[in-house]
């Protein structure tokens, strides 16, 4: 597999303002459509979406109208979807120009805990072929355990990244994986934090910056940019499937995809040293709580 075949290009930035670092607001539509053009001519063939993601569905589908290119499509939905599943995602499979869709996702764990019965009308869904896998998006260990026991659901979308990292999840992530569940893994630069520089650090986050000026010293000793370096390591691990990254802009996405090097022992030192690196304060770790 060529490394960009496991990029999704995630579309929140496309409906809605978002992350940390993001100081250009959302880009235009032939902004938008210029990075598609660029993913899709670069072996990425799938789209990671949401009904909450603002504009973002139909920006996708505007560009699906124009242009005979195709991608797979994920979207999620919130447990207020208590009925009607199944119309919700025939308009958006017609909205989108495609098919089915790649997954349709709990967009919370606690959207999935307390609605047994969507998981019943996913499976059906996928029965009519109107989806092809079940899926939840996740944040924390005790979720991705949880949800490892649940052979009905056979996607997982959950944080990892530099800190987040295999000293917090490998071990729970690697029996998913033996448990059979495709694995995604998102906010891979943390929502641009890794680039910021810690002295700006909101007080809030002023704990993470002694974890952040510590991977800002091992890129810059080994003299690997820190987008690399991120990006390197969740596509190295062995049991993520997928890896999803947002972008503000096509030299964004240019920039990052550059950045993928080609797969090799030699950088088992340098990830060593990232799994070394084991937070304490984990819940700084999920931006919903900065």
């Amino acid at each position: 597999m060529q490394p960009t075949n496991k990029i999704i290009l995630g579309t929140v930035q496309f409906g809605i303002p978002y992350g940390i670092n993001n100081s250009q607001g959302m880009p235009g539509m032939q902004q938008v459509f210029a990075m598609l053009d660029f993913a899709a001519d670069n072996g990425i063939s799938m789209l990671d979406t949401a009904g909450a993601y603002g504009e973002a569905e139909a920006v996708i589908a505007a560009y699906h109208r124009q242009t005979d290119k195709r991608f797979s499509i994920i979207s999620k939905f919130s447990g207020s979807l208590h009925d009607g599943l199944e119309t919700f995602t025939r308009q958006k499979t017609a909205l989108l120009g495609v098919e089915r869709l790649y997954s349709y996702m709990f967009h919370s764990y606690k959207d999935y805990e307390s609605n047994a019965a969507l998981v019943k009308e996913l499976k059906d869904l996928k029965e009519k072929g109107l989806i092809e896998k079940t899926g939840i998006s996740i944040y924390t260990n005790e979720e991705l355990a949880a949800v490892t026991g649940d052979e009905d659901i056979e996607l997982v979308q959950l944080p990892f990244n530099l800190l987040d990292n295999n000293s917090q999840r490998g071990a729970l992530l690697a029996k998913a994986k033996d448990a059979g569940k495709e694995i995604h893994v998102r906010s891979v630069f943390l929502q641009g934090l890794f680039f910021k520089d810690v002295a700006s650090f909101p007080g809030k986050l002023a704990p993470l910056a002694p974890y952040v000026e510590k991977l800002q010293r091992l890129a810059a000793v080994h003299e690997a940019p820190l987008n690399q370096l991120a990006l390197n390591y969740a596509l190295a691990q062995p049991y993520i499937d997928k890896v999803l990254i947002g972008v503000d802009s096509l030299e964004q996405l240019r920039e990052n995809l550059h950045a993928i090097w080609p797969a090799t022992p030699a950088y088992r030192h340098l990830f060593g040293q990232v799994n070394d690196i084991h937070v304490e304060e984990i819940t700084l770790l999920n931006p919903a709580n900065w």
